[in-house]
């Protein structure tokens, strides 16, 4: 098992307090700590404290003024109350189910958000559990998900972690290459959020590459048929209000976060949504031809998660919107496809600024005389260029993998 000193330079200079980076000579692991096991119980721990930070709205009210203040708004309150959610069927069956357990335990808004953040906490083991079996001689690696800052700030904000355990299963069940599980982990991944279906992308490139379109045909079937299974309920009972999620993607104009924002705001123009839609699938369209080129002419052949990181990165940078909580989407694609803790740590602390320069902008306490709410147009763009740098870094290591040397058993990149 490679040590997390052999692999990451920072890591191995950061050892030094504690006398380097184990020695080829020393004795082997300690085995009543696994290092998996140690990842799951700083999951949890993380998760933990990301709840007791949200113990500000739950005790003076999820709707009050502190909300944005202390960062601790969240949609799952909302959802409570409400007849039917805004979104794809797989989170609308979750919140109802949690809906129901609430009832029975007791009915009150608190207690729904309790019910659903330990159901999330279990989300996040489990993501990070199969994250560590993707790589289980590396299974350090996954720290930068366990102890995720992001994680610890977003995780209740929403109900993007079934997404990322469905994400987290594509890329452990591809790794074993189980392709009909691996479909079936797309197809729930994109019953929860629309973003897994970049995954297919990715397997598609990957298929080009080592001419084995076949697999990624029973791979897309299955996702297709898997999502539209989950569906159909939705479909025949609320059709309406299953056709508006669809119909609000579509008519959505340029939305807070988002690098269209930034543009509209630092232009004084306004662009339409149809024009919007157009702008945004060419400059889609034109990512995944690069992304496509990358993986069909790269020295080496990229791994799925390296793939499926830079497709969900296209999508990001091209959304209409992007909430805080959709560093969630990148998370366990990041913490494979780019290991390295210099570079986790430049791309989830600007992904913290944003967090909190939007909480901040929706307080009222970012805006500037320059223009609505400059300070968070800044932060935006710190966030856009550490997303497209954390891009870049997977795309150098691609093209130029002689630039990753052995010596003494420790890897540099």
């Amino acid at each position: 098992m490679i040590e997390p000193a052999q692999a990451d330079p920072l890591v191995a200079t950061m050892s030094a307090a504690i006398g380097g980076p184990r020695g080829r000579h020393a004795h082997g692991y300690v085995d009543w700590l696994p290092a998996g096991a140690v990842v799951l119980v700083l999951t949890t721990l993380t998760f933990a404290v990301g709840m007791l930070q949200k113990t500000s709205c739950a005790t003076r009210g999820w709707d009050s003024g502190i909300r944005y203040t202390h960062l601790c708004a969240s949609e799952v309150p909302g959802a409570y109350a409400a007849q039917g959610l805004d979104h794809p069927v797989l989170t609308t069956y979750w919140a109802s189910v949690m809906a129901q357990l609430t009832r029975w335990i007791h009915d009150s808004t608190t207690m729904f958000v309790i019910v659903n953040g330990v159901g999330f906490a279990l989300l996040a083991v489990l993501a990070a559990f199969l994250l560590t079996r993707v790589r289980p001689d590396r299974p350090w690696e996954i720290a930068a998900f366990a102890v995720s800052p992001a994680l610890l700030l977003t995780g209740l904000v929403s109900w993007e972690l079934l997404a990322v355990a469905a994400v987290a299963a594509a890329l452990w069940a591809y790794s074993r290459g189980d392709l009909g599980l691996t479909g079936v982990a797309i197809g729930l991944g994109t019953a929860a959020d629309v973003y897994p279906v970049a995954l297919l992308v990715a397997l598609l490139i990957l298929s080009i590459r080592r001419r084995e379109l076949g697999s990624w045909a029973i791979v897309t079937l299955v996702a297709g048929a898997s999502w539209f299974i989950l569906n159909v309920p939705a479909m025949l009972n609320r059709w309406d209000a299953w056709k508006g999620f669809w119909s609000q993607l579509i008519h959505h104009g340029a939305g807070a976060g988002s690098f269209w924002l930034l543009l509209q705001d630092s232009s004084g123009t306004s662009i339409a949504p149809a024009t919007l839609n157009i702008c945004a699938g060419i400059v889609l369209g034109a990512l995944l031809v690069g992304i496509l080129t990358l993986g069909v002419l790269a020295h080496r052949e990229p791994t799925f998660a390296e793939l499926g990181l830079l497709c969900v990165l296209a999508v990001v940078l091209v959304d209409k919107v992007y909430a805080p909580q959709y560093v969630l989407w990148l998370l366990p694609l990041a913490v494979l496809a780019r290991p390295r803790w210099r570079d986790q740590l430049a791309w989830q602390g600007a992904e913290v600024l944003f967090f909190c320069a939007t909480a901040w902008n929706l307080a009222g306490l970012m805006s500037s005389g320059d223009g609505p709410a400059a300070m968070y147009d800044i932060t935006i763009a710190i966030r856009l260029c550490a997303e497209i740098g954390l891009g870049g870094a997977v795309v150098f290591s691609l093209l130029r993998p002689q630039t990753m040397t052995v010596s003494s058993n420790v890897v540099v990149v």
